[in-house]
This record gives structure tokens, C-alpha cells and sequence, in this order.
């Protein structure tokens, strides 16, 4: 999956159902290749979280031994500019001291108490 140059990509899993250990899924952020190492290895039936990458490509990579034939997944992705960041949110039994009052861009600080 590759973007346009200044964005991110965000996959979002609506279904995952792979036979454990045997079947598996990786996620490289950014290109794959003999050294690469994925940004996420899923397998099983739990469905994964977001995955949110650190530039404009990523590529998913299905592996499997052919021997369990499970649903496999599905899953919709988005482009997101690389200038907007997500709300961090308070942590718990903590406060907003300083800049907490997004929209947020690359570069913003907040400052928790």
C-alpha cells in the first residue's frame, strides 16, 4: 500500500480470523526486503489493533501452510496527513498543564501534570 508523499496510512481490521501460528500476517512500515523486520506479526483470531505507519508505504505480507482453512481477514486503510497528529487524551489520575487544546500537528507539545 503506498500514499502520497507527505502522509501516513492507518489500517483498521474489520475481520481476523487466521489458524494460529501456522498462518500469519505481517505488516512491514515502509518497504520489505531480506533484512527487514515486520512492524507487526498477527496471527489467530483476535482482531488487532489500528496500525498506524511512520511514513507513505507499508506492505502486508500472508504467509501460510495451506493445511486449515480459516476466514483470513479483512481490513480498510486510510491516507492521513502527516501534519495532523490524534488527541493523545489525559492519562489516568493526571491533568492538562499546558497545550492541551488541539487540533494537534507535528511539532505540538502538551504538557501532562
Amino acid at each position: 500500500i503506498q500514499s502520497a508523499s507527505g502522509t501516513i496510512i492507518r489500517i483498521h481490521f474489520l475481520a481476523f480470523s487466521l489458524e494460529d501460528r501456522y498462518d500469519r500476517l505481517y505488516i512491514f512500515d515502509g518497504q520489505a526486503g531480506p533484512t527487514a523486520t515486520a512492524a507487526q506479526l498477527l496471527t489467530g483470531s483476535n482482531l488487532p489493533s489500528d496500525f498506524e505507519s511512520s511514513g507513505n508505504t507499508v506492505v502486508l505480507q500472508l504467509t501460510t501452510d495451506g493445511s486449515v482453512v480459516q476466514s483470513g481477514f479483512q481490513l480498510e486503510y486510510t491516507e492521513v496527513s502527516a501534519s495532523s497528529c490524534p488527541d493523545p487524551g489525559v492519562p489516568d489520575n493526571g491533568m492538562v498543564v499546558s497545550g492541551g487544546s488541539g487540533p494537534y500537528s507535528v511539532g505540538s507539545q502538551i504538557t501532562f501534570g
